[in-house]
């Protein structure tokens, strides 16, 4: 649960105000199983009668750059976004955002109308019990779905076809509820590269002190090996870590540019740790160590001080059952 401000200078400037009282958006990111995402969206999209009834404005979580024709897409649907992370877990997990006025003053006048628009979003995951049981039946077996052949590794919103978007504003002299057109609304999922799924993950041993409890803290089972194994492995090298953010793209700082290398059979020594994607958690141990990623551990520098001279990084990616 978070809070966005309404009345924030890009829309003042132009005589607006934010049009939704409420936004909330699921889970999102294409790792996930498609039926999870499928009734994640359904339930943000219901939410939209009842909050309307109780007279608060609800859409879909929405970001923007630059009114009125800059960019304007759905919340990130980046693999290490918060919704995306518990999501892995095999659960439905939302961002609910409500609006407030910041330059207003006294501050927090709107605080009951945001506790009511909470309250009301939120028994309506409750109310309806047959609903919650069947979304409780989706959640189950997604959580048995296998793993997809490919894991998409740099996903973004885009405007396939160059579609004309809207999106609704309040126009403060009136209080008129305007659509301002705009050609860069990115409601589109576009999956810009991906990877062949591997069977497992080995950690370097001398990467093992900092991976070993990030792996116990997520949950995801482990072994050390005890003494050395020859395996089929991939490894990659990370040119480098953009923390800035992209302009071009909208991004945000912290991406990983990595070069995937020749797979091998490799003799992986005592110490390593092996992370098979065989257990119930296979989606979050991918977002953790999965080299590929745009956004991965190695824009955190506890993790990048274990990146070789050559740029190695510390995880192979083993193609063969261990």
């Amino acid at each position: 649960l978070h809070e966005y401000s309404t009345d924030h200078e890009d829309f003042g400037r132009l005589g607006w105000r934010e049009w939704a009282a409420i936004k909330s958006d699921a889970l999102n990111h294409p790792l996930m199983p498609q039926a999870l995402r499928e009734v994640g969206l359904r339930r943000v999209e219901d939410l939209t009668p009842a909050l309307a009834a109780a007279g608060h404005n609800h859409q879909r979580y929405d970001l923007f750059e630059t009114a009125p024709d800059g960019e304007f897409r759905f919340s990130t649907l980046e693999n290490d976004d918060g919704r995306n992370g518990l999501a892995a877990y095999g659960i439905l997990s939302f961002i609910v955002e409500t609006g407030t006025a910041r330059r207003a003053r006294p501050l927090h006048q709107d605080l009951g109308r945001r506790i009511d628009a909470n309250l009301v979003l939120l028994e309506q995951f409750l109310k309806d019990p047959e609903r919650l049981a069947q979304e409780v039946a989706v959640v189950e077996a997604a959580r048995r779905e296998p793993l997809p052949l490919f894991i998409p590794t740099n996903v973004f919103w885009g405007n396939v076809g160059g579609k004309v978007g809207r999106y609704k504003v309040i126009e403060r002299a009136t209080g008129r509820t305007l659509e301002v057109p705009n050609p860069n609304v990115m409601t589109d999922v576009v999956v810009k590269a991906s990877v062949p799924t591997p069977e497992a993950y080995a950690i370097d041993p001398a990467a093992s002190a900092v991976f070993a409890p990030l792996l116990e803290r997520s949950g995801i089972a482990f072994t050390r090996l005890q003494e050395p194994r020859r395996l089929r492995c991939e490894g990659a090298t990370l040119a480098r870590v953009e923390l800035e953010r992209d302009e071009v793209y909208h991004r945000h700082g912290g991406r990983q540019i990595v070069r995937r290398q020749t797979a091998a059979k490799v003799e992986l020594p005592a110490g390593t740790l092996l992370v098979p994607l065989d257990g119930p958690f296979a989606r979050r141990a991918i977002q953790l160590l999965e080299p590929n990623l745009l956004y991965g551990v190695y824009a955190r520098p506890e993790f990048r001080t274990h990146v070789a001279a050559d740029g190695r990084v510390p995880v192979r990616r083993v193609l063969v059952k261990p």
